[in-house]
This record gives C-alpha cells, sequence and structure tokens, in this order.
C-alpha cells in the first residue's frame, strides 16, 4: 500500500488509491510548484518526532499514520500522512500551512525526492 506520486506541468499530484483514500480522508491532492519548496527522504522514526495530534484519518503505534495531522510545535499548521511499516518516507515541504508537509510511502522515494527537487531547483538531499 503506497501512495502515488505524479510530477505534472500544473504541479505534484498526489493520489490515494483504494483503501488508502479511506484511511488518509483524502482521495487526492495537488500541489502547484510554487508552493513546493523540497522533498527528501527521511527515516520514519525521524519524520515522526515532528507528528502532532491526529485531527483526521488513523494512527496505531508502529504500523501507520495516515490522515491528517497537527505539526508539533506549529500552531494552525498541518501534516499528511500516508505511510505504513516501511523504514524511509518521502517529505514533500510546502509553502502551505494546510498541509505544511507531507509524508508518503512510495516506491523509490529517492528517485521521486530527486526528481520534484530537479523542478524546484533545491540540490538533491
Amino acid at each position: 500500500m503506497t501512495a502515488r506520486v505524479a510530477l505534472r506541468p500544473e504541479g505534484l499530484e498526489i493520489t490515494f488509491p483504494g483503501a488508502e483514500a479511506l484511511i488518509t480522508l483524502k482521495r487526492s491532492l495537488v500541489l502547484p510548484w510554487r508552493d513546493v519548496v523540497s522533498a527528501r527522504v527521511e527515516r520514519q522514526s525521524v519524520a515522526k518526532r515532528d507528528l502532532g495530534l491526529r485531527v483526521g484519518g488513523g494512527y496505531w503505534p508502529g504500523w501507520f499514520a495516515t490522515g491528517h495531522f497537527t505539526y508539533r510545535g506549529r500552531r494552525g499548521e498541518r501534516q499528511l500522512w500516508c505511510a505504513y511499516r516501511s523504514e524511509t518516507v518521502l517529505v514533500i515541504e510546502t509553502v502551505r500551512p494546510r498541509p505544511r508537509r507531507v509524508v508518503l510511502q512510495v516506491e523509490d522515494a529517492a528517485g521521486v525526492a530527486a526528481r520534484i527537487n530537479d523542478v524546484v531547483g533545491q540540490p538533491a538531499a
């Protein structure tokens, strides 16, 4: 179970197929390129340090984090998560307050991060 990320001319398109749409409470998200700051691969345990309260979706420690969460220490900002037991996740930073950060379990997270950073002009992390 993974999210799908497509790089389109107008922006980054993230889709949540099947059951992911139900447990993330979102079928898709389109981020215009002007809103995308950077992308990187990060250990899920490190990314979870900033995970705040669950606003909507699902969370089971050690198994999955899906849906909308607050951003620890950043009042009014939200995160969108769709990650299971993967050791690493794709972290997409935006200029939007909701979602400020999108955390996804995807195939070839390093390749996706590199392609996103090429488009937004960020060096590979």
